[in-house]
């Protein structure tokens, strides 16, 4: 359920592509399942779209391929089986990773000597080592890891580690240089001779591969230990869908069970210039016409008309009581009049009859 708070209209359609479209403010919406292969996805699923009561397909909006919505345009039918998202996923690209560098490490000469010595066995001092997890080519969650060595004064070496199959693979070291600033400094642009971000291109059993950009721009370098200070990893893994549910800025939450959420859809409103002289259908829902005018179909958080309730519905504006009230007093009313016509088309009756006698 998703109930409207101020002004427009869901927009339905009574075909998943096409067909006529209404305007309706009654927010109870179920998911229905088509014959398999109509629509959108294999002929072997049936796929399954958002309806209302009358069985009208709910219109909104997708992300584009940037994961972006449209706050404008035309809207489609909402598909929310889950088998439409079984293999939706959405490669890493980006790692923002801040840590702190300790600016007293013991210096390594030999920065691939130290992964390979720390690969084998106990880690050499002055190796630090910082573990991320990545989504790969098939949509698939592969753990890196990354490995810090201090070469000089200001100057630290950091490299990825993969392992395809029973081979552990690690790229060339790239030079993160510090601002200088007595023993301990914090990363700096203007100095940073070599990539930042740094551009991996990772390859993992079964011959996946990610390629992604690690921003090490938070990063410092003080005397106080190595301390993870933050992460933050884009891109989402397949994973099932388990349950959907509305969020207060109208975007429909699709809940999989990796515990992830994401945002599936948008949904827009309709506005009509006069909506009050909107062509009332069955099924509670409007159709536009030359006095209400053509609809303008737009995020409403954007243009500031309106929001929605999540969890709810739009209660009716009528008290029951009181209508119930007002029938039985002008059905009251009606018998009286009707008698008091009965009663004087008798009178005339019978004056007429005695004039006659």
């Amino acid at each position: 359920d998703l109930a409207i708070v101020g002004d427009g209209f869901y927009v339905v359609s009574t075909a998943i592509t096409g067909g006529e479209p209404f305007y309706t403010r009654d927010g109870a919406f179920e998911m229905r399942l088509e014959t398999p292969g109509t629509g959108t996805g294999a002929a072997t699923t049936a796929p399954g779209y958002l309806v209302d009561r009358n069985g009208h397909y709910l219109k909104g909006w997708a992300p584009d391929a940037n994961g972006v919505f449209p706050t404008s345009g035309a809207a489609q039918a909402l598909r929310v089986d889950a088998d439409f998202f079984a293999n939706v996923f959405e490669r890493t690209s980006l790692v923002e990773l801040g840590v702190n560098l300790p600016a007293s490490a013991p210096l390594t000469a030999n920065h691939a000597a130290a992964v390979a010595a720390a690969n084998a066995g106990p880690t050499p001092a002055g190796f630090h080592t910082y573990s991320i997890s990545v989504i790969d080519s098939a949509g698939n969650r592969k753990p890196v890891r990354l490995n810090f060595t201090r070469s000089a004064l200001n100057t630290w070496q950091v490299s990825a580690t993969t392992t395809v199959g029973a081979v552990i693979t690690t790229t060339a070291a790239t030079t993160v240089p510090f601002t200088a600033t007595g023993a301990s400094g914090t990363m700096s642009g203007a100095t940073v001779v070599s990539p930042n971000p740094i551009a991996y291109a990772l390859t993992f059993t079964g011959g996946t591969t990610a390629s992604f950009n690690l921003d090490l721009a938070t990063t410092t370098q003080f005397d106080t230990g190595f301390i993870a200070l933050n992460q933050n990893v884009n891109g989402f893994e397949k994973s099932q869908l388990h349950s959907l549910n509305w969020d207060q800025d109208g975007f429909l939450v699709g809940n999989f069970n990796n515990d992830n959420s994401r945002r599936l859809y948008k949904i827009p409103l309709a506005n009509f210039v006069s909506p009050n002289n909107l062509t009332m259908r069955n099924g509670m829902v409007f159709e536009e016409n030359s006095a209400s005018g053509a609809p303008t179909i737009a995020d409403p958080k954007i243009t500031g008309r309106a929001s929605f309730a999540p969890g709810a519905i739009e209660s009716s504006n009528v008290d029951i009581a009181q209508e119930f009230t007002r029938m039985i007093q002008t059905q009251a009313i009606y018998n009286a009049n009707a008698l008091a016509f009965r009663t004087n088309d008798e009178m005339t009756v019978t004056a007429r009859d005695l004039a006659r006698a």
